[in-house]
């Protein structure tokens, strides 16, 4: 999952949201969790064939994996809530990564328009 606001930690506890009638693609660089939340999900791409995972159940998702995520049923569509947890080896690499970035890419906030 991609997370990139300020409020990446409120939308890490509620979740993503995949709506009735459409799909999400989940292409992790790194082995974690798939956990779902609400509703009952359809994911195709697992090792397993397609899979159903229902409210509470989660699924162990390896590196470079290529999931489709949606609702599963048609006849009462609801929305699958789900959220992913990346495995704690890779998050601290990427947290590592993050704060040795070099100076050009620490841009600071714009100075606001004159007008």
């Amino acid at each position: 999952m991609f997370i990139d606001s300020a409020s990446a930690s409120t939308r890490a506890r509620q979740g993503a949201v995949v709506a009735p009638g459409t799909a999400r693609s989940l292409r992790p660089a790194c082995a974690g969790r798939l956990t779902v939340l609400g509703g009952q999900a359809w994911i195709t791409g697992t090792a397993a064939g397609d899979v159903f995972v229902g409210p509470g159940e989660w699924l162990a998702v390896p590196a470079g994996a290529h999931l489709v995520i949606e609702p599963a049923s048609r006849a009462a569509p609801r929305p699958v809530r789900f959220v992913w947890t990346a495995a704690t080896p890779c998050a601290d690499a990427w947290t590592r990564l993050w704060q040795r970035r070099p100076a050009w890419l620490r841009v600071a906030a714009p100075a606001p328009c004159a007008g």
